[in-house]
């Protein structure tokens, strides 16, 4: 039981340091004190046959969802080389081969849960991805929206650099949607974008401040905007 508080105590003060500091070292040693500690609690609760060989999970999910599916594999490796040493030290002591079958029990279904974390994490990382480009992409152009204008404005400004905002709007559009249709519309502001995105340098962003007027944010100042 004292075992049990400790590790849980310890297992929690460095993932919620790992959490904080975001560095791999604490990763590393988050992942070296479960180690140890299920490691002490197997020998402790009968070794290779310990009714806590179950505790091995515990890092897989952990670091997996933290530290990506990396995270899952390595310490999936980690902990079954510990259960391997386990096995090794039962039939060194003496035990049946029967025995080792919680361990490499444990170590098989440690595997599935490394590969099911990372199919999770993979497709909550696709998701977060999409999400951010909806968030910050007009859906038509292609361009950035009028909030992620706005947010590289106040970047720049926060970090004291100069920048100018060209607006650009095209003459006679609304002309083109009476005339020939929105669908043509849309391909002439697909088409505007495009240009713009291929007339500016690398560092400058385009964006559609709002129905057929963009915006040229150019880092340095009137000079560059000009």
């Amino acid at each position: 039981a004292a075992l049990l508080v400790l590790f849980a105590a310890g297992f929690a003060a460095v993932s919620v340091l790992g959490l904080r500091c975001r560095k791999r070292r604490f990763e590393a040693l988050s992942m070296a004190w479960a180690l140890a500690m299920n490691t002490t609690l197997a020998l402790a609760s009968g070794g290779p046959d310990s009714p806590l060989l179950f505790v091995f999970l515990v890092p897989v999910f952990t670091h997996g969802f933290r530290w990506g599916p990396t995270g899952a594999y390595v310490s999936a490796a980690v902990n079954t080389a510990a259960l391997l040493g386990l096995a090794g030290y039962g039939l060194a002591a003496g035990d049946p081969p029967g025995a080792l079958l919680p361990a490499a029990l444990v170590c098989c279904v440690m595997w599935v849960g490394a590969r099911a974390v990372s199919l999770v994490v993979s497709a909550l990382g696709a998701q977060r991805e999409e999400l951010r480009v909806v968030s910050q992409v007009d859906p038509l152009t292609g361009v950035l929206n009028r909030r992620s204008l706005f947010d590289a404005a106040d970047a720049l400004a926060a970090r004291g650099r100069s920048f100018a905002v060209v607006l650009v709007d095209l003459d006679g559009f609304k002309a083109v949607n009476d005339t020939r249709g929105h669908l043509f519309g849309d391909e002439v502001l697909r088409r505007a974008a495009r240009a713009m995105r291929e007339a500016v340098r690398r560092e400058d962003l385009v964006a559609r401040y709002g129905g057929d007027e963009f915006a040229v944010l150019v880092p340095g100042g009137r000079a560059e905007g000009e």
